[in-house]
């Protein structure tokens, strides 16, 4: 028998087989796996990163503007009195959360004109919370550069018409009507005060027993304090604030003057959610909050019953589920699905209804840049009849339209039926 077909005895093979693994013979067989302990470290960092970002709310240190707002630094901006109250000492804060502060004096320095911007709970919140309240209403408007964005090429007045749009999405009511004259010559002011200097024309308040004058002429008022529910101070012309405004005579003076007299011994707040610049709060301190410390309750729960479930398993394993469909119809069914699980039956009829209306403004022909309000109002007077005009305005102006599902769509086909009547009947 040959050595290449020659057979050892098992044990033979076995030293062999041993013999060939030792690291003298098989330098291989004495090195260690290679370990696996950066991709845990990856993950223990990647987990922590997202754990910090959802706890805290962005840093908001990049806002930038060029309309009526302390983070502009136009002409009509605010960026130069909130810089000056900061070198005076003053406690002086941006109001960028949409929870309520408690403050000495809140300021809404000339809120923006848009639909939808300014939520009226929220703000007669805010106002609640605070001791004083200033609203100051706008007066100009900024056409930005061409060659710099950081400024504005020219200014033009915000019409009466948007300032009364302004006042009507504010809690206040009851403001006196507002005038501009081109020359104020002869000023009433508090505690001695230096006078305004106020490019024209001079934006003011007609003289009413609502108001009660802090800073006034014989055409009208200037600062004033309303008499109504919420208590505040009202500012009919925005240009002493203004950073153009600041540069003329006394009235950076004056304007520190104002704000330290209203805040008392407490923190001048100005509310920059109202020109958009909200920040979201963290999600650890919503969590905290009534009711979602509920939902937190409930979810502490949930894990402590599925850490214990997890202790063993219930039953075969699930199968994989199916493929996720595609094309327009199954996003539209998921879609809608995802508005009935959350219950946003009022909302959607509501963006619904606003769709009619203006699709029936459009088609009669009404004037562009109407408002959902606006349009409304401009079809209720070519309604057939008075009935059908009463029951749109109805539907169309109810809070809360429908709660179940199957009244969401009556309503809207009711909506749907009196638009489409108009257009018949026109």
């Amino acid at each position: 028998m040959t050595p290449a077909t020659e057979t050892l005895p098992a044990g033979d093979l076995q030293t062999e087989d041993r013999q060939a693994e030792t690291p003298a013979e098989n330098p291989a067989a004495g090195r260690k796996p290679p370990s696996n302990a950066w991709l845990y470290w990856v993950a223990a960092i990647s987990l922590l990163s997202g754990i910090y970002l959802l706890v805290t709310p962005g840093s908001g240190n990049h806002a930038h503007s060029i309309q009526a707002n302390v983070f502009s630094r136009s002409a009509v901006g605010h960026h130069g009195l909130f810089k000056l109250l900061q070198r005076l000492d003053e406690p002086v804060i941006r109001q960028r959360s949409r929870f309520p502060v408690s403050a000495g004096l809140l300021v809404f320095a000339e809120p923006d004109n848009t639909d939808d911007l300014i939520e009226l709970d929220r703000v007669a919140d805010a106002m609640d919370t605070a001791d004083e309240t200033l609203l100051i209403l706008p007066k100009r408007r900024g056409l930005p550069s061409l060659t710099d964005g950081n400024w504005i090429s020219k200014s033009e007045l915000v019409p009466f018409a948007d300032i009364h749009h302004m006042l009507e999405s504010m809690p206040m009511r009851g403001l006196p009507e507002i005038r501009r004259v081109d020359e104020v010559r002869t000023w009433q002011m508090f505690d001695g005060q230096p006078t305004p200097v106020i490019a024209g024309p001079v934006q003011l308040f007609a003289h009413d027993d609502l108001i009660e004058p802090l800073i006034e002429c014989r055409d009208g008022v200037l600062l004033g304090y309303l008499n109504d529910r919420y208590g505040a101070y009202v500012m009919s012309d925005p240009d002493v604030f203004a950073n153009h405004g600041l540069l003329r005579g006394n009235n950076a003076e004056l304007a520190v003057a104002i704000l330290r007299k209203l805040r008392g011994d407490g923190t001048i707040a100005f509310d920059e959610t109202l020109h958009g610049f909200a920040r979201e709060p963290s999600v650890f301190h919503l969590a905290r909050e009534f009711p979602a410390v509920l939902v937190t309750v409930q979810l502490l729960l949930l894990l402590a019953l599925v850490a214990l479930a997890a202790r063993g398993r219930f039953g075969a394993i699930v199968p994989p589920p199916t493929p996720i469909g595609s094309g327009k119809a199954y996003l539209i069914d998921n879609v809608a699905a995802l508005q009935r699980r959350a219950g946003h039956h009022e909302n959607s009829l509501r963006r619904y209804a606003q769709m009619c209306v203006r699709k029936a403004a459009r088609r009669l022909r009404a004037p562009r840049g109407l408002s959902t309000e606006q349009s409304l109002d401009w079809l209720r007077q070519r309604m057939p009849d008075e009935a059908s005009s009463t029951e749109l305005e109805e539907l169309c102006r109810r809070k809360h339209l429908a709660h179940a599902e199957r009244d969401v769509a009556a309503v809207a086909r009711r909506i749907q039926e009196l638009t489409n009547r108009i257009g018949n009947a026109s």
